[in-house]
């Protein structure tokens, strides 16, 4: 029996190898490097940390 597809090469092989390992670096980017700070609807002279359980705690910046 003939194998339906041809074996890839070695020109396949990095190919696929590069894709995967921008794509994780990429992936690595976006989890790594926030784009943006979340609003949760307050302006900007109130500092919003977000904590793992519940609703994010605002405290208002001094000399604002």
């Amino acid at each position: 029996m003939r194998w339906p597809l041809p074996y890839p090469k070695r020109g396949d092989v990095m190919g696929i190898l590069f894709i995967v390992v921008l794509l994780c670096l990429i992936a690595f980017g976006f989890n790594w490097f926030p784009t943006s700070k979340t609003n949760n609807g307050f302006g900007p002279e109130w500092d919003c940390t977000p904590v793992p359980n519940g609703q994010p705690i605002c405290i208002k910046k001094l000399g604002q």
